[in-house]
């Protein structure tokens, strides 16, 4: 993990919890997840606090076979 991501977490299948190193502000920050698959599939984000968010395979649902991308846009505490 890297780029104020501390950790990447298997929660279930098709969802990834993400704890980040510098909490944001408030929850009102913008969270994209993106999956890297050959498949035809979408992000969507389930939860999100200062310092956490979960995302999951929307369609599909199984694990992606490579990962997925994530990123938080906002202001930091």
């Amino acid at each position: 993990a890297s780029y104020n991501i501390t950790s990447v977490t298997d929660t279930g299948t098709g969802t990834a919890g993400i704890t980040l190193a510098t909490d944001f502000d408030t929850d009102l920050y913008a969270a994209i997840g993106i999956i890297h698959d050959s498949g035809d599939r979408t992000t969507q984000v389930v939860t999100k606090s200062t310092g956490t968010c979960t995302i999951r395979c929307a369609a599909g649902g199984a694990d992606p076979s490579v990962g997925y991308y994530f990123a938080g846009l906002g202001d930091q505490a």
